[in-house]
């Protein structure tokens, strides 16, 4: 791997909306119909560099970040138990790596599916690179 690596957006939305969620009551899930409180709007980018996969969310004039949620596991995207437009981020904060879950709604259910797809298409990709590197070893 060389020590230059370059961002790719592998998916964009340029209207998502996030939302204050109540915290989780029951092992069945976040509930998008329990989101009251929207506390933006702007656009999303998933970003990939190298071994990385960043969902970003930025403003839609400005293009200042709002929050940005290091995909490092599959618990840092979750789906709605009721929807398919809605997920919650886990959010980390670099400089002090605290985290915050924040609920995400897409206005269109493709871009919902993009979203995903891009999201497992990227875990497919990191299985194919370690299954890989064993059978060399």
């Amino acid at each position: 791997m060389s020590d230059f690596e370059f961002e790719k957006i592998v998916c964009q939305s340029t209207s998502v909306h996030v939302f204050k969620i109540p915290p989780r009551t029951t092992a069945g899930g976040y509930r998008a119909s329990e989101w009251t409180e929207e506390v933006w709007e702007g656009r999303l980018q998933v970003i990939t560099k190298g071994a990385k996969l960043d969902v970003v969310l930025k403003d839609r004039n400005t293009g200042a970040e709002f929050a940005r949620s290091p995909y490092s596991d599959s618990g840092a995207v979750e789906k709605a138990a009721d929807s398919s437009r809605y997920f919650v981020l886990r959010c980390i904060n670099p400089k002090t790596q605290q985290k915050a879950f924040i609920g995400l709604a897409f206005n269109e259910r493709s871009d919902a599916f993009e979203f995903m797809a891009a999201i497992q298409d990227f875990e497919k990709q990191q299985k194919q690179e370690v299954s890989s590197s064993c059978i060399m070893n």
